[in-house]
């Protein structure tokens, strides 16, 4: 069997065992262009396949996991090159358009504190966005569109904490605006405050007893047997 075939869809990102450090590590190996493009199909596919062999409940209940497992797997991830990259893209990746095919979206809502240095934001700010994106998510951070407004102002990186708090509530209206039009497009997003205020996730928690929505909501730290609040979706979407 293809050692790339795993036995059960969660082997590809359970992060009690490490998985998408393994196996990304594993794509890094010296090994040829076409080799790995035949590895990332191989993944897909199997991913694919046991996804379309899961029942509605058993899928929902899987993108639960499999989310919480990728975040906690960011938390702890060291590297960030073209083998992440492919290999995000290829397992959950393809899980989430799977998902998204039968009529379900995640909407990942994480209120976790972060130290606000620039090693301290580091990870909210330029590994996350690149980390979700690769697996298929709208990555939403307050934090994050607060640089971008920055930047667009010739602000310099350096002063970014010092001027946060200028531009915090602006950001916060923004990233208002991406949730909305993540729903309306039907995406599966993650929404990352860094410093969260009680509404942050109004809107978000707005929809969560909506058909489709699997709104998962992190407000500790993504460590092993930490805990998540869960609202499951009643059916699919409406196509």
């Amino acid at each position: 069997m293809d050692s790339w075939q795993k036995k059960y869809i969660y082997d590809y990102w359970d992060s009690r065992t490490g998985a998408i450090a393994i196996f990304s590590q594993a794509l890094r190996d010296p090994i040829e262009k076409k080799q790995k493009e035949r590895i990332e199909k191989s993944i897909s596919a199997a991913v694919e396949e046991r996804a379309g062999a899961l029942s509605d409940k058993e899928l929902v209940l899987t993108a639960v996991t499999m989310v919480d497992d990728l975040y906690k797997a960011g938390d702890s991830a060291e590297i960030w090159d073209e083998a992440a990259e492919q290999y995000l893209r290829a397992s959950v990746g393809t899980f989430a358009t799977a998902l998204a095919k039968r009529g379900y979206l995640i909407h990942y809502l994480v209120d976790n504190g972060f130290e606000k240095s620039d090693l301290g934001m580091q990870r909210p700010l330029d590994f996350y966005p690149l980390w979700f994106g690769a697996a298929g998510f709208i990555y939403i951070c307050p934090q994050k569109v607060a640089l971008l407004l920055m930047e667009g102002e010739g602000v310099n990186r350096r002063d970014y904490i010092a001027s946060l708090p200028r531009y915090i509530d602006e950001a916060r209206d923004v990233s208002n605006q991406v949730v909305e039009q993540s729903q309306l497009k039907k995406r599966h997003y993650v929404y990352l405050d860094a410093d969260s205020v009680p509404e942050t996730f109004s809107r978000p928690l707005s929809v969560r007893e909506s058909p489709g929505i699997i709104t998962v909501c992190r407000d500790s730290a993504p460590t092993r047997g930490s805990k998540v609040a869960v609202t499951l979706p009643n059916g699919p979407l409406a196509s």
